[in-house]
């Protein structure tokens, strides 16, 4: 029985929960009796994804039918996977994972790809090292060829990425650096590094792209720490939604909020431009689809153009008018970014109707303390415009996974969308 790194579910729980779905909720027929959907068949979008357990592996993979592109994409990959020690013994409760993507067709987007899964923890080792003695003598590694283990500072440090809500960085920006690499150590974020082929069809050691994943189930134990220091009455409000979200649908959720860029590439991602969105959709079905089918993912933006997409693997359903929350102690700013954001599962796994109200609770402590590290203490000017945010984005956000759910046609009972006001001091 293998963990999935993502979330606290078990391939065998998924898979049991979606016999046990069976039995009261035939999907096929709710969907057909809903609105009537046009689900885009997208699979032929999304590369062929090799596994690749230890750098032995690239000598079975095949990328390209050119031979002398496939030796070199092999050769610079295997380069590419030694250089971050991909072959090294990891500690315990960690992991490591690649994929090599073959080349797509299309000449904008269709490089081959590496993609490095890893969690947190150990990405904080090898992407986001600090101190005065890596700062003095970090660059001696790569003298001998290893990677650059505080590239993720770096691109942080020049706020180099970009939030799928809010690409453009018009009125939010990255988290500070500090409070990421406290999610990166502490496992509640896990990382997709994505490696280009360049004009060459060479991968390169220095990355594309660093995206961010955050194991939203982390959060429940989170609170539940946070909680022992709150007011009572605070507490108390925490410790009954905390009771509420232990389920084995909702542990088995992740959300994809940001991504940190290559500064050589970040003009591809952040316009709003056709050509930035195709570039962000790329990179964000990548990340997708080379992961496990047993953990949904939330994500605050399209990642296929249509409303209803499938890749057979997953499938990619719009949910229009979602809000999610910025905040930003250090600046004393806090915000609500409406968006369609995308909820990309595996239908045969997960049959079952998004728990409206729950859903809602988690995002909620999850984006609050995604941006926060002590959210109960606050200053009272920025707690309060928190509480009116948060009031108001847990209220559309109950009206927007209710409509989802009535558009699949599900049989539900309406969210409760008066809620109480959640307060932080």
């Amino acid at each position: 029985m293998r963990i999935n790194p993502l979330s606290k579910t078990t391939n065998e729980a998924s898979s049991k929960e979606a016999v046990d779905q069976v039995v009261t909720n035939d999907k096929d027929s709710a969907r057909k009796t809903g609105e009537a959907l046009a689900v885009k068949d997208e699979s032929s979008a999304v590369p062929h994804f090799e596994s690749i357990k230890s750098t032995a592996d690239l000598k079975r993979i095949k990328v390209s039918e050119n031979k002398g592109m496939n030796a070199d994409l092999i050769k610079t990959a295997r380069k590419t996977l030694k250089a971050i020690s991909f072959d090294s013994k990891i500690p315990d409760k960690t992991f490591i994972e690649a994929n090599l993507e073959q080349p797509g067709s299309d000449p904008k987007y269709g490089e081959a790809r590496l993609n490095v899964k890893m969690s947190g923890e150990l990405a904080a080792k090898k992407l986001f090292k600090t101190g005065i003695i890596h700062k003095l003598f970090g660059w001696v590694p790569r003298l001998f060829g290893y990677a650059n283990s505080s590239i993720g500072n770096k691109w942080l440090s020049k706020k180099s990425g970009i939030n799928f809500y809010d690409p453009t960085s018009k009125h939010s920006h990255i988290d500070d650096p500090k409070r990421v690499r406290d999610l990166l150590k502490s496992g509640r974020y896990a990382v997709s590094v994505t490696y280009k082929a360049g004009k060459n069809g060479k991968f390169t050691k220095e990355p594309e792209a660093i995206v961010l994943i955050d194991c939203m189930y982390k959060v429940i134990d989170e609170m539940k720490v946070k909680a022992k220091h709150a007011p009572k009455e605070v507490r108390e409000r925490l410790e009954e939604r905390i009771s509420r979200l232990n389920s084995e649908e909702l542990n088995s959720y992740a959300m994809i909020n940001s991504a940190l860029i290559n500064p050589k590439s970040k003009a591809n991602y952040d316009k709003e431009s056709s050509e930035s969105l195709g570039h962000r959709e790329r990179l964000l079905s990548s990340t997708i689809e080379s992961l496990e089918e047993h953990t949904s993912f939330i994500v605050p933006s399209p990642v296929f153009a249509d409303k209803d997409a499938s890749t057979g693997k997953y499938q990619y359903d719009q949910i229009p008018n979602m809000n999610f929350l910025y905040a930003n102690k250090k600046d004393n700013e806090t915000g609500l970014f409406e968006t369609t954001a995308t909820l990309a599962r595996n239908p045969q796994i997960h049959k079952s109707k998004v728990p409206e109200n729950d859903m809602v609770d988690l995002m909620t402590l999850a984006m609050i303390s995604e941006h926060l590290a002590k959210p109960l203490k606050m200053n009272s000017g920025l707690g309060k415009k928190m509480s009116e945010f948060v009031t108001k984005m847990e209220a559309k956000n109950v009206k927007a996974w209710t409509a989802f759910n009535q558009r699949l046609g599900f049989n539900y009972s309406p969210g409760v969308v008066s809620r109480h006001s959640t307060k932080f001091n």
